[in-house]
């Protein structure tokens, strides 16, 4: 997955990682094609779902870095939401052990 190679990088205000955010949460808000292979589906797969989860966050109190966070995380909250009621009680189980394992 192109997302999670992005963002082993660890680059703060990272512009590419931002625009593949946008363009995730854009193809999985649209309708959805019938079967297993769309957006949303391939993006409720445990394994991609963990690497959202792992997304690397940069929390500097410098206006460059909330700029870049204003617009970052509605995209990236809203994929999360989307997948989350897509997909039921299994991903939401994924993201509560997270929670829990990772505090």
């Amino acid at each position: 997955m192109a997302y999670a190679v992005q963002d082993s990088h660890h680059w703060e205000c990272d512009m590419t990682k931002l625009e593949m955010i946008r363009f995730w949460h854009a193809l999985v808000v649209a309708p959805q094609p019938d079967g297993p292979h769309g957006p949303l589906a391939l993006a409720a797969t445990p394994h991609l779902f963990r690497k959202l989860l792992d997304t690397f966050i940069s929390l500097r109190p410098s206006e460059l870095f909330l700029q870049f966070n204003r617009e970052y995380l509605p995209p990236f909250y809203g994929l999360l939401r989307a997948v989350l009621s897509w997909s039921g009680l299994t991903l939401t189980l994924t993201l509560a052990l997270t929670l829990t394992l990772n505090p």
